[in-house]
């Protein structure tokens, strides 16, 4: 199958008065067309840094080497004005921060209409923006209409959340990036939420980035472990989810048992760790199996099966370097 998405050794980093903080460091994804994935780590791991590298917002952090291959275009360095065609159209996003996505200053309506405008043919968009208002749980016609006709302000959360769902999806993009999607959703509003997203990645691919376990399990057939801005795990759901290579996807398991969505006080670790050039895993340090060679070399990635671990144990135990 074709690869719609394929991110090799990115690394973004971010210039503050503490040190260089590198929020993206060396990291590899890909993403099949016609394919669901899902993203999953701590928050601070570089989850939305790397949503918004993808659509080239990752301002003021800078991309120091790497690639994003999408359709087989290269977006690094891509000039503006041709991130502008992707942006919205091939690739959309529902962002995570619901409270700051819109425009205070306009109202929903015409901030609908300004994305309808661009995608041309704005009246038959327009009347589809509607009718997604209305499958996202909006209520009927008449309840719409009232939402076209408000501020950001004067909607809930959740409201605004699924505005900004009807949004993204306007386009039937190539690619729907969904940035903890169900966040400030109540139970049933986030159960119409995950059903619309499930119905939409039958003509879209997505990327779905949450904390949100049960949700991933949901959308995404395959599902990556973030950790310090690399991506450690990579393999199908419901395998990673039940036998997780990695010591810390393990982790984050034993937190599900717990509950639902991931909490996990990492004692010591402080946001200092994702500072400097560390010589190993940066994970070692709160690592149960970790030996010397953790504490000076990166890992590499070792392939498993339909799994990618980035652990040296699996390394020492004679399995195959991707």
């Amino acid at each position: 199958m074709k690869n719609l998405l394929v991110v090799s050794n990115l690394h973004v980093y971010f210039e503050t008065p503490a040190g260089l903080v590198r929020a993206n460091n060396g990291l590899n994804l890909h993403l099949e067309e016609g394919c669901n994935l899902g993203i999953m780590g701590e928050s601070g791991c570089g989850k939305t840094v790397l949503v918004y590298t993808l659509l080239g917002l990752q301002q003021p952090g800078k991309i120091i080497t790497g690639s994003i291959l999408f359709n087989g275009r290269e977006l690094v360095n891509l000039p503006e004005a041709e991130l502008n065609h992707i942006r919205g159209r091939q690739i959309a996003l529902i962002p995570q921060n619901q409270s700051t996505a819109l425009n205070p200053l306009l109202k929903v309506g015409e901030q609908i209409g300004e994305v309808c405008v661009n995608l041309n043919r704005p009246d038959i968009r327009l009347e589809g923006a509607r009718k997604l208002l209305s499958d996202l749980g909006l209520g009927d016609i008449h309840s719409v209409e009232h939402i076209l006709k408000s501020y950001p302000h004067q909607l809930s959360g959740g409201m605004r959340q699924r505005v900004l769902t009807a949004m993204a999806l306007l386009s039937e993009p190539d690619l729907l990036v969904a940035d903890e999607p169900t966040t400030a959703l109540d139970a049933n509003t986030r159960t119409t939420t995950l059903n619309i997203l499930k119905e939409a990645s039958k003509r879209t691919s997505l990327l779905v980035i949450s904390h949100d376990l049960p949700a991933l399990k949901t959308l995404c057939p395959k599902l990556g472990v973030m950790y310090a801005g690399r991506i450690v795990e990579y393999g199908d759901t419901l395998s990673l989810m039940s036998n997780p290579l990695h010591p810390y996807s393990r982790l984050l398991m034993k937190c599900q048992q717990a509950g639902d969505y991931i909490d996990i006080p990492l004692t010591g670790f402080e946001s200092r760790d994702l500072l400097g050039d560390n010589e190993g895993c940066s994970f070692a340090p709160f690592c149960p199996q970790a030996t010397g060679i953790c504490f000076k070399e990166l890992p590499p990635e070792v392939c498993l099966d339909n799994s990618r671990v980035v652990c040296h144990l699996y390394t020492q135990s004679g399995m195959k370097l991707c």
